[in-house]
């Protein structure tokens, strides 16, 4: 796993791929302008409604890549560089 804190994560590049072109390539400021931003929003929202985020849970800090449309079977892919990838095939 690659450690993310000293990684520059709103110029971190994002590539959202279709049956293996490039659909999108886009950079981590798309979310709120800094992904980290956007966690913070989260946090701070769910202090403010009495919610504790539990040690362990997975929280996403939102999409970098606008959605594109895809056809049934076709492959997506987002690609986050040294953070790795996740794919699908949808059915």
């Amino acid at each position: 796993m690659t450690v993310w804190r000293p990684a520059d994560l709103r110029g971190h590049a994002v590539r959202g791929l279709i049956d293996g072109g490039v659909a999108a390539t886009v950079s981590g400021a798309n979310v709120l302008g800094d992904p980290c931003r956007a966690l913070c929003w989260f946090v701070a929202d769910r202090h403010r409604r009495g919610q504790a985020v539990p040690e362990g849970m997975v929280v996403t800090a939102g999409t970098c890549v606008t959605p594109v449309p895809v056809a049934r079977g076709a492959h997506a892919e987002a690609d986050f560089g040294a953070f790795g990838r996740v794919a699908v095939t949808l059915a």
